[in-house]
């Protein structure tokens, strides 16, 4: 749905799930099965397809209680060592409302399931960096290792320089260019996700409207990760980690995900 401008759309067909080999619906085929449903189907499915969430009015008084209503729910989680440690070394930023109201944002601000988030963020974060780079305000290129470089020089996650129609930030993934040091890719899905969503002048409004995944339809080269028993379990490990991630510990909102085929 979300195609970059200097892309044509006819150069893309929608991936179908037929099984690898059936033909893919093109964007004819799909436009003409969604004009033969009713208007209401159609705005139903636009909404879905687009992943438009109406944005909550954030008024002063609604986000001082759900800030109060968040410190509550913080609170009453008994197992937050890393969270209490990045607290203690870096109060100013870690109970700022600029950082907790990211975290609120990502789950529509429920306080129980944001509390939770962030609590997992701070423990999944010193997992993945270190304490020392992990207890940081900001992430930067500092924060990756010299193994970490080539998945940076790949690309296999790219945050796009345009918002797509509605606003979102598009996070493009093509898993043909990741690297077999998977922890360099999830360091890097991190990096990302910071970038968009503590922007100095877009990161309130990517909380606000979310974040669209982009991504080929090519999966990553089976031979990086050695014999057959190995490529799977290290492609399970992906997924699991990633969509861990990207659902439950990083303060982003992902509203909708497009794959996409060249045919050219």
């Amino acid at each position: 749905d979300t195609v970059p401008p200097s892309v044509p759309y006819h150069q893309f067909t929608m991936t179908s799930w037929l099984p690898q080999g059936k033909p893919t619906i093109t964007f004819e085929e799909l436009n003409r099965e969604f004009a033969a449903l009713s208007e209401e189907e159609q705005r139903k499915i636009t909404r879905e397809r687009h992943g438009l969430e109406p944005v909550l009015q954030e008024t002063p008084e609604f986000v001082s209680h759900k800030l109060c209503c968040f410190e509550s729910a913080l609170d009453a989680i008994t197992e937050k060592e890393e969270y209490e440690t990045a607290l203690f070394i870096m109060p100013e930023h870690v109970a700022s409302n600029r950082f907790r109201l990211a975290f609120l944002r990502a789950d529509g601000f429920d306080e129980h399931a944001a509390a939770t988030r962030m609590v997992k963020y701070w423990k999944r974060k010193v997992e993945l960096f270190g304490t020392d780079k992990a207890l940081k305000p900001y992430m930067s290129l500092l924060d990756f290792d010299e193994d970490d470089y080539d998945a940076l020089a790949k690309g296999g996650f790219r945050l796009l320089p345009f918002p797509d129609a509605h606003g979102r930030a598009i996070l493009f993934n093509h898993s043909m260019y990741f690297v077999a040091n998977l922890r360099a890719m999830n360091k890097l899905l991190w990096w990302i996700a910071h970038k968009a969503v503590f922007h100095e002048s877009d990161g309130e409004t990517v909380q606000q409207k979310g974040i669209a995944m982009m991504g080929g339809e090519r999966g990553p080269k089976l031979e990086l990760f050695g014999d057959i028993k190995k490529c799977w379990m290290n492609l399970l490990f992906l997924v699991k980690t990633f969509t861990m991630d990207i659902l439950d510990v990083l303060p982003i909102k992902l509203v909708a995900i497009h794959r996409f085929q060249s045919t050219a």
